[in-house]
């Protein structure tokens, strides 16, 4: 039996000099990073919503928001294994000093706070600034998909949701029934005092769920009129609409197949940090950007010089809005626009493109038609040449934006190239030109030097490292929370959690660099 090695304390002995709580977390720990760190942030703001006359004396918000982002780090999430983790996990004992808080005070606190959260992801990001580990000098925007707090199978159609409102209705119309047949008795007894001017708690909850339920029929029956008009000829079976979270939208899934999801927003610097978050509940992520950019000016008091971004945020209006705010967006243009290899590129447009070069011609991806950068534009006469030297004058405006002007051509009978220039049913061929397109080219031109390309290769880490990381590290693949606004807060959680931790490997860092001492 001595063989073993024996036990160093007995349950059942008593101490004289035991452990501090101190002692038992070591020196390098991070939980005693995210405790330095959230001491220096100011926390008054959050304070007032504390009323310090009345009641028993309240946890700090530091400590509550400590545990949480702590938490997140070390994959907690459930306010149930927070309160368990606080109770028997010693980092996280030494975190809280020892204070029990239950999962209902975790769950409130969690939600309550949104605004006061954006203060604090604002504190640590110029915390990061300050360590000179955030610079802004490049960022990156991208957005992910994670599933609502809401079943893929608790959907309904146009049809569905038509059926479950009138059941609402009839539900609303029998309690208010039945409330003024007591309100009836009651004034019959007591007399007709009182003011009677809100609705009972619960049918509140049964007209808000109404007009949640009318917003998402209303949007249905949109997607469903634009699908029609799209696909004439297909078979379509609706758009469906989330009945849990009637805020999500059914989209698809990275896992594959559709489910009731949310589109969170991350705008990363060349560091690695998060200095924006926003979510969205559709897929147009680029419509976001140029917001991000002054959200970021906003809180750490300059712009980024560089956007980089996928070919979805390219578009001209976004193009227009970062050269209007000085911020150069690399993200994939055509480079037909600028290369020597486009053979429509010649210095007497008048001339045709020779007919062994037709092939060299910039084509669309898929039909193989000539693009629209196969003609050349020329802007002192305001017209268009095609490959074969003819001549496309403007005629008139888009119907569909009233923005874009339409050159077309007088005839393409005859011409070589008609077959791979010309759609199916058309005669003439057309281009559309707006007021973006000098952006494009500028763009182009951009992302043709070697020196971009170099920095836009560095997207996909930038991008995509922290989502990866919150998803799998910190287990955010499905929100807890249900409604726009808490799932807004929840993925701020999230995300100062991140920066919090990047923080913590780097205070590390610099203290076995330097040898500093803790605290």
């Amino acid at each position: 039996m001595d063989y073993w090695a024996k036990a160093k304390l007995d349950r059942s002995q008593a101490m004289l000099f035991s452990p501090t709580l101190d002692e038992t977390v070591g020196e390098n720990h991070p939980v005693r990073f995210f405790d330095e760190v959230l001491r220096g942030v100011d926390w008054q703001k959050w304070e007032m919503g504390f009323n310090g006359e009345i009641g028993q004396p309240p946890i700090h918000p530091r400590i509550m928001a400590g545990a949480l982002l702590y938490g997140l780090n070390r994959r907690i999430r459930s306010s149930r294994q927070l309160e368990d983790a606080c109770i028997n996990r010693v980092d996280f004992m030494w975190l809280v000093e020892g204070r029990r808080m239950d999962h209902t005070t975790f769950c409130k606190f969690r939600t309550k706070y949104g605004e006061e959260l954006k203060g604090l992801f604002r504190q640590v990001g110029q915390v990061a600034m300050k360590m000179g580990v955030l610079q802004l000098l490049a960022v990156s925007i991208d957005g992910t998909r994670v599933r609502s707090n809401s079943s893929r199978h608790n959907t309904a159609r146009q049809k569905g949701l038509e059926k479950i409102l009138e059941e609402l209705q009839e539900q609303i119309d029998a309690a208010l029934a039945q409330m003024a047949e007591v309100d009836r008795r009651e004034d019959e007894l007591f007399g007709e005092e009182g003011s009677g001017n809100e609705l009972p708690k619960g049918i509140s909850k049964l007209k808000k769920r109404q007009e949640k339920l009318k917003e998402a029929l209303a949007e249905v029956r949109r997607s469903d009129e634009a699908r029609k008009n799209k696909h004439r000829d297909r078979r379509e079976t609706g758009t469906q609409a989330p009945l849990a979270d009637l805020d999500s939208k059914v989209l698809p899934n990275k896992e594959g197949g559709f489910a009731p999801n949310y589109t969170p927003m991350a705008t990363i610097e060349n560091g690695g940090y998060i200095v924006d978050a926003d979510v969205i509940n559709d897929s147009s992520e680029s419509k976001v950007a140029p917001e991000a950019v002054d959200r970021i000016e906003e809180n750490f008091g300059k712009r980024p010089k560089e956007m980089l971004a996928d070919g979805a945020y390219g578009s001209g209006e976004n193009l227009s809005e970062m050269e209007n705010r000085g911020v150069e967006l690399l993200t994939p243009g055509d480079e037909s626009r600028v290369s020597d290899k486009n053979p429509a590129r010649r210095e007497d447009p008048e001339k045709p493109v020779p007919e062994e070069k037709w092939e060299d011609l910039p084509r669309r991806k898929g039909t193989h038609q000539l693009s629209a950068t196969a003609f050349i534009y020329d802007k002192e006469r305001d017209c268009y040449w095609c490959p074969m030297g003819r001549k496309l004058n403007y005629y008139c405006r888009d119907r569909k934006t009233g923005s874009s002007r339409r050159y077309q051509s007088k005839s393409c009978a005859e011409c070589g190239l008609a077959t791979t220039c010309l759609s199916k049913t058309g005669k003439l061929r057309t281009v559309r030109r707006d007021q973006y397109e000098e952006h494009r080219d500028r763009l182009a031109r951009r992302m043709s030097s070697e020196e971009n390309q170099e920095k836009y290769s560095k997207r996909f880490w930038m991008g995509e490292t922290p989502f990866a990381h919150i998803k799998a590290v910190i287990g955010l693949r499905q929100f807890l929370l249900r409604g726009m606004g808490k799932v807004k807060t929840e993925w701020l959680w999230a995300c100062t959690a991140y920066n919090l931790g990047k923080l913590a490997i780097h205070w590390a860092g610099e203290r076995d660099r330097l040898d500093l001492a803790p605290g």
